[in-house]
């Protein structure tokens, strides 16, 4: 499959893409766009996934090992995490009962942060700096 909607850099900015195993390709899309609000996937083949939402992209590889998973894990930073929090908290959890979204905790080294830990383990931490 072709890169849909190809956005490369054309500045000499560096950016990080996330890496993360999966135990079903589709089961994580459809968790990351239904739930994250993540776009169609910008690749995918049988091996691979790669899902944006605005600056954040992630590239997930299949396995069949859930230790990999539950072993795995990504940190995304920035003030609009606050809101996001709040639109997550909306949602209804249930439909993703192997999902888990933590509360929104100021941790003692200057960081308000929440979790959420995918249908396959891999976990998902959000924060921001605590405004003083």
């Amino acid at each position: 499959m072709k890169r849909i909607g190809d956005n490369m850099q054309t500045s000499q900015e560096l950016c990080v893409l996330a890496c993360l195993p999966s135990l079903d390709l589709q089961e994580t899309e459809k968790f990351y766009r239904d739930y994250l609000g993540f776009e169609a996937a910008v690749y995918q083949d049988e091996t691979t996934l790669i899902l944006k939402k605005g600056s954040i992209e992630i590239m997930f590889n299949a396995t069949e090992d859930p230790a990999i998973c539950q072993e795995s894990q990504v940190y995304i930073r920035g003030i609009a995490i606050t809101s996001l929090y709040e639109d997550l908290k909306a949602k209804n959890w249930s439909n993703a009962p192997l999902a888990k979204l933590s509360e929104f905790t100021d941790r003692p080294w200057g960081m308000r942060e929440f979790y959420i830990q995918d249908p396959h383990g891999n976990l998902l931490c959000f924060g921001h700096e605590i405004e003083e």
